[in-house]
């Protein structure tokens, strides 16, 4: 059953081919759901950011997997995978593992390093928990992926700047507009995450009373703006009230979940004076179209490649601790993959002997009705207080070191337990109750 993450990324796809596939947060449940429908699928998660779509899974075989991937995106996408085969990549087993331990990690971020990817993974994990739509493999997998990315951010310098798509933007505004930049009105267009990492940023250059009415904020919700406008300070307007605010501005940013373009040229092309965008929204909310304007400057994600990169001896130093990590991580991961196909089985068969071994007993027992069931409540704990020790025994010593069945104190699976021959109906009834296994 193996372990199979497919899907487009910055460095296999373009912008124009990534959002094509971008999920809202509002159809990711409803994904998850139609993608694990599919019977080669046992358990399916979806990882979708500003540069990644990515689907984690566990399927019964590669080929069947592959075509079932092949038809989600068809059908909840309209996604042609053949058409567009370029620019998909998948991993398999090891290499998936890996792949997603570096993602976590910030690795194989646009901007190696960022911050909000770990969040996002812990994000589709959750939502997969909540959904149903991940097992055993799936839940471990993402496990050891979190803590792998909160111990590469810890252990090595990767999380010592502050990176983010929200901050890597905010730094090319800043290096485009140079000396003009305290002096320019900003505009921010949205109110989620990636819209308070850029007032957080443009707070800390305008947070003064002379300043503050520099920067706008404009979102559809009411009571959104106004917590937005309480919290940094800036003035705020409604989404109706847009066409007065752009003459006023020199740069926008847009971060809206909107799935689709909001922003086209006759938006723009009465405005008298140049305008800088900075459209980081995936799927983009401004239209192709604006840049063609003479006056208008547009930026995506993808010009922020680059945008804050460590210096080239820094981030092989980085890389090289992280790579380390990422590897016993990996290690880890494939122990507990064998502990599952190797010790579990031996684990459920010396279980299934004992429950043989007590029911066989429980039949020979001469009690009353009342005292059968305590009986057997009892000897059902007996069996696990008894059973615990080995069972330690096996998952620490592992596959390459099974003990031995008289090292684990059970009996050989071709003999059968002895019963003691003593008949258990010398125990009294009423004190059948009180014992208890401590």
């Amino acid at each position: 059953m193996p372990i199979l993450i497919t899907g487009l990324r910055y460095t296999t796809a373009t912008l124009n081919v990534r959002e094509q596939v971008a999920f809202t947060e509002a159809e990711l449940p409803e994904a998850l759901r139609c993608l694990k429908a599919f019977p080669a699928i046992e358990e399916a998660g979806i990882l979708t950011t500003c540069n990644r779509v990515e689907l984690h899974l566990k399927v019964s075989n590669l080929k069947a997997g592959r075509q079932a991937v092949a038809q989600f995106f068809q059908a909840f996408k309209q996604f042609d995978v053949q058409h567009y085969k370029a620019s998909l990549f998948a991993y398999v087993e090891e290499d998936a593992i890996r792949h997603l331990f570096s993602v976590a990690s910030g690795l194989d971020s646009l901007i190696v390093g960022e911050g909000q990817i770990l969040g996002q993974v812990r994000d589709a994990f959750e939502l997969a928990q909540t959904t149903g739509t991940i097992g055993k493999t799936l839940h471990q997998l993402y496990t050891t992926a979190l803590h792998t990315g909160k111990l590469v951010r810890t252990e090595t310098g990767i999380a010592s700047r502050d990176t983010s798509v929200s901050s890597a933007a905010y730094q090319l505004a800043k290096r485009l507009e140079k000396d003009a930049f305290h002096q320019h009105h900003y505009l921010v267009i949205g109110g989620g995450k990636m819209a308070e990492l850029l007032l957080e940023k443009l707070k800390q250059d305008f947070s003064s009373p002379t300043k503050s009415h520099q920067v706008t904020i404009v979102n559809r919700s009411p009571q959104r703006l106004q917590y937005l406008n309480q919290k940094f300070g800036f003035s705020g307007q409604s989404f109706e009230g847009l066409a007065t605010v752009l003459p006023r501005v020199d740069t926008v940013f847009v971060a809206t979940a909107a799935p689709h373009a909001l922003f086209y040229p006759e938006h723009f092309n009465r405005l008298q004076k140049p305008l800088r965008i900075f459209d980081i929204s995936v799927p983009r909310n401004v239209h192709d179209s604006v840049g063609m304007l003479p006056h208008i400057s547009l930026h995506n994600t993808d010009d922020l490649a680059g945008i804050g990169d460590f210096c080239p001896e820094t981030e092989a130093c980085i890389r090289q601790q992280a790579e380390t990590l990422i590897e016993s991580a990996y290690w880890d991961f494939r122990h507990w993959q064998q502990l599952r196909g190797t010790v579990q089985p031996t684990l459920v068969a010396v279980r299934q002997q004992a429950e043989v071994a007590r029911q066989e007993a429980l039949a020979q027992a001469k009690t009353t009705p009342m005292a059968g069931e305590a009986l057997a409540e009892w000897s059902r704990l007996l069996m696990n207080k008894v059973l615990h020790a080995p069972s330690v025994a096996l998952r620490q010593q592992g596959v390459h070191h099974l003990p031995d069945v008289q090292q684990i104190g059970v009996s050989s699976p071709h003999k059968p337990v002895a019963l003691p021959p003593t008949p258990l109906s010398i125990v009294p009834p009423e004190l059948l109750p009180r014992i208890a296994i401590k």
